[in-house]
């Protein structure tokens, strides 16, 4: 029964419990924002790709687009760096084993 005081092992486990579904949550939401980024990145280049065609190649709604893109790409490698940094975006391994693979 609660007596409304918690014990120190009441007080950890609740603790622990807190930072591993904020924990999970943060990996999710990096996951999902670099998913969100590459969406945004492609639809930016077919939007360019649609000007480019419409304006035959005169307005700078094409230049405009591939900017955003570039600027999209640059947030993106940085959080795929700082996920890699930190450990929120864990490599499958396929490198390491094509590299044990050229070794033998």
């Amino acid at each position: 029964p609660y007596n409304g005081q918690f014990t120190a092992a009441q007080y950890k486990s609740d603790n622990i419990q807190y930072v591993i579904y904020t924990h999970v949550f943060l990996l999710m939401l990096i996951k999902s924002i670099v998913v969100i980024l590459l969406v945004i990145m492609v639809a930016s280049l077919g939007y360019a790709m649609l000007s480019m065609v419409r304006d035959k190649g005169r307005g700078t709604t094409t230049v405009k687009a591939l900017t955003y893109r570039v600027g999209i790409w640059v947030v993106l490698f940085g959080l795929i760096v700082i996920g890699l940094y930190t450990g929120a975006i864990k490599p499958s391994g396929s490198l390491q084993k094509a590299a044990v693979q050229v070794q033998e």
